[in-house]
């Protein structure tokens, strides 16, 4: 009996933790897109209006995960409740349906938010490379395709097994390990396309510039840890059947990977406006001394 209501009670606390993660995440999120989305109409950058609609759809999908995710664990904390009344240790039918249907839901949003993500990534490292080496980008692309493609099939796959099994868990081992796949080879390209270019200026002696590329590496690893470390960890977690653990953790990796874009917006304009009031003039021709992520 201890065992069977322990039963019930796991996927409730599982819900209940990766809801607390994803409303304070998105608390961070939510801040972050409002200073992303003035900076770009403020500063106004090559397609600003592309990046600026980009990121706003991004919060929407976000937004429509986390009222998802909140809905499923307020079905399980009622069910759990009625339960306890009626002295059973099971889920009704269709709360298990309803939550089986959210949880589809909440899959190809997660998908699909992480193309967006990639998409905007790889088109930062396509511009550092410059039109001229565009070939350099068809690798992250390729990774980049096999990720959403391979994320679908892992949300078809777990909608189609809790017909089958009510205790199927699911699996996005495949999807998150081509995410980190992904992410390190954009940024592996686009930190190693910052070093050589850094290279070339301390050659020419234009060591004034140096800092600043230096502050972009930063920013850019910086950004892209977290994001790794709790996509590997989800990984590791769930191989090892820890169930807790992987909500946790594919809930910051969902997260995470919504604040990405939006935090590099925010990091970039404000270094940008670090600049302008510090320095009185700068040589806006020089295409060594500046750095462009959103051309």
């Amino acid at each position: 009996m201890a065992d069977s209501i322990q039963a019930a009670w796991d996927p409730a606390l599982n819900n209940l933790l990766a809801t607390g993660i994803v409303l304070f995440m998105h608390g961070i999120y939510f801040v972050l897109v409002v200073l992303a989305l003035r900076f770009l109409r403020q500063r106004r950058p090559p397609r600003a209006g592309l990046f600026g609609c980009l990121i706003a759809g991004m919060f929407v999908i976000s937004t429509a995960d986390m009222v998802l995710q909140i809905g499923a664990t307020l079905l399980y904390l009622k069910s759990l409740h009625s339960s306890a009344q009626d002295s059973t240790t099971t889920y009704p039918e269709d709360v298990q349906h309803a939550v089986e249907a959210i949880a589809f839901a909440e899959g190809l949003l997660v998908v699909t938010n992480n193309a967006i993500a990639d998409g905007l990534l790889t088109y930062r490292c396509y511009v550092i490379w410059t039109k001229s080496h565009q070939n350099v980008a068809i690798i992250p692309v390729l990774l980049a395709l096999a990720s959403a493609a391979s994320g679908y099939v892992s949300t078809y796959q777990y909608f189609s097994a809790r017909h089958i099994s009510s205790s199927a868990e699911a699996d996005y081992r495949v999807f998150y390990g081509l995410i980190v796949a992904t992410n390190m080879t954009l940024t592996s390209l686009t930190v190693g396309r910052i070093l050589y270019t850094r290279r070339d200026l301390q050659l020419m002696g234009e060591t004034k510039y140096v800092s600043r590329y230096n502050a972009a590496m930063k920013m850019i690893l910086e950004s892209a840890v977290l994001y790794l470390l709790f996509s590997c960890a989800g990984i590791i977690a769930r191989s090892l059947g820890k169930f807790a653990a992987v909500d946790a953790l594919y809930a910051l990796c969902g997260t995470s990977m919504n604040i990405v874009p939006a935090l590099l917006v925010v990091r970039i304009s404000l270094a940008a406006k670090h600049k302008t009031t510090t320095s009185a003039c700068s040589n806006k021709n020089d295409r060594h001394g500046n750095l462009h992520f959103s051309e």
